[in-house]
């Protein structure tokens, strides 16, 4: 089977695991994603069956948009609320400072991928070094916000929209947005809208994807090539 399939991934799932059950459900074994979405995040990931993987690059440097909860006061080891808190001051920046500081991080930036990433380091991904209680140096790369945009205040935190470039982690953004303003932060929440011309408009669920197998109407859940 050759084609591109929008899948809106739930949170729990990793982007290996949407791989997986893509090949159960349509008996094709070869099958790469645009670019990883965290665990706990959900949202739009595209996969590339057959034919379709040679896209696969291209359609990673496509622009990318995320809705992100930031949490502050708190840091967790994987920066996002799955992980075990490892520091704690309490401190919620005000509405007026933290969009002040939002403002230096738009355009092309240093950032380093947290800990937990999908990054190559000596053949394994970050996080199972991480994970084997190994911490790493993972050196600082350019990456691109175009836009990032506080949308409204929450208890102890914020809703933003970000709005980048190929392998922006906004994770790294949060953790970065607090320590400008000496304080900590962690993603409360993450959802991926959109890749490139991928929407979560016309992203199929699992569930969707599995009806359509068994109706036999596989060919609509994919853009054919």
């Amino acid at each position: 089977m050759d084609g591109i399939v929008n899948l809106l991934k739930p949170p729990g799932m990793t982007s290996f695991d949407a791989v997986a059950f893509l090949r159960r459900a349509t008996g094709e074994r070869k099958i790469g994603h645009a670019g990883t979405l965290d665990p706990a995040a959900a949202g739009v990931l595209v996969l590339c069956m057959g034919r379709a993987t040679k896209m696969v690059e291209q359609l990673m440097a496509g622009e990318k948009q995320y809705y992100a909860g930031i949490t502050f006061g708190t840091a967790t080891d994987t920066a996002d609320a799955d992980g075990n808190v490892i520091q704690n001051n309490g401190r919620i920046p005000d509405e007026i400072e933290i969009q002040n500081n939002m403002q230096a991080f738009v355009g092309e930036i240093q950032q380093t991928p947290p800990q937990y990433s999908a990054v190559k380091i000596h053949g394994k991904p970050a996080y199972a070094h991480a994970r084997a209680g190994r911490e790493v140096e993972l050196k600082p790369r350019t990456v691109n916000i175009k836009q990032w945009h506080y949308l409204w205040r929450e208890k102890d935190g914020i809703m933003t929209r970000v709005d980048c470039g190929k392998g922006v982690y906004v994770r790294s953004l949060a953790v970065d947005l607090a320590a400008a303003m000496g304080t900590y932060a962690h993603l409360s929440w993450l959802l991926r809208t959109r890749v490139g011309e991928f929407t979560i408009e016309n992203a199929l669920t699992c569930e969707r994807i599995l009806q359509l197998q068994q109706e036999g109407k596989l060919d609509e859940c994919m853009t054919l090539i």
